[in-house]
């Protein structure tokens, strides 16, 4: 399905430039999905699901055409809209691997296990700003999604194009005087169960009602050394390979977990990497 989904894609942006020869080629595609779905059991469903690489390109191609309209008429309401869905998703707990949502509006991405958890409220304090912000979050969010509610929080004015990523910025607890606490997805204190690491939660470093948080720049420590020089995390389903030592991280979609060796190496500085996608599960 995913790989059906980017070459409809990939193809729309080929042929962005040539419309015409495009539309000639969906129409084509869309006789033959027609013709097809008319001998099925549930012709019904054409059109619903996007299991074809017809349909996506139908998607984009739409995208492309409504363009302009939406960008000087819709695209405000539309906006508007985007954040209302978010704000209602996020009262509820969202796995931070699959992104199931307790409060989905789609019953295929529902989250339905059932958790307890809290809500947090968060007083940010930043240095070029005057007055703390205010952020409520759950204590079962993960510290990247901490710090992505943060970040709508703080530029909430600020086109996305032009605000920092959580990839790009660190976590800062501070407590009583003096007290700065660097929190981490993954750190020395994260939690392993069978040799599936946990990944970090507010509750897990016992963050309370109120707590004063700061987002700071990116620190290059030891253990995010893979992430620096502007190295993205590892995607879903990739396996990442040290050459230096053949030591291998996985990333797979299990519900916040990510799957690494006991025992790490340290990685050493220049190390060389390459990503490989992972067709089944590891051992």
């Amino acid at each position: 399905m995913f790989h059906r989904v980017n070459v409809a894609s990939l193809l729309m942006i080929v042929l962005m430039n040539k419309m015409e020869y495009a539309t000639d080629i969906l129409k084509c595609l869309l006789l033959r999905l027609v013709d097809k779905s008319v001998i099925s059991k549930h012709p019904q469903l054409m059109l619903r699901r996007t299991e074809s690489v017809v349909e996506k390109m139908l998607t984009n191609y739409m995208a492309i055409c409504m363009y302009d309209y939406l960008k000087e008429y819709a695209g405000s309401s539309l906006f508007l809209l985007f954040k209302a869905i978010k704000h209602q998703i996020e009262k509820g707990l969202v796995d931070a691997i699959t992104h199931d949502a307790r409060y989905s509006i789609s019953e295929e991405r529902l989250l339905h296990e059932q958790i307890s958890h809290s809500v947090v409220m968060l007083h940010i304090v930043q240095d070029d700003l005057d007055e703390k912000v205010q952020c409520k979050v759950l204590d079962w969010d993960t510290i990247s999604q901490v710090k992505s509610k943060i970040l709508d929080a703080l530029f909430k004015n600020t086109p996305f194009s032009m605000r920092p990523t959580i990839h790009e910025v660190d976590l800062e607890w501070r407590h009583g005087r003096g007290g700065h606490l660097i929190l981490q997805d993954e750190d020395l204190t994260t939690k392993t169960t069978n040799g599936w690491r946990r990944l970090n939660t507010l509750a897990h470093y016992g963050v309370k009602e109120s707590a004063v948080m700061s987002l700071v720049a990116r620190q290059n420590d030891s253990y995010n050394l893979q992430y620096s020089n502007k190295l993205q995390p590892p995607y879903n389903n990739c396996t990442l390979i040290n050459i230096d030592y053949s030591h291998r991280l996985f990333a797979p979609t299990s519900s916040n977990y990510t799957k690494l060796p006991i025992n790490t190496p340290p990685m050493r500085p220049n190390a060389k990497f390459k990503y490989f996608e992972s067709s089944g599960d590891h051992a």
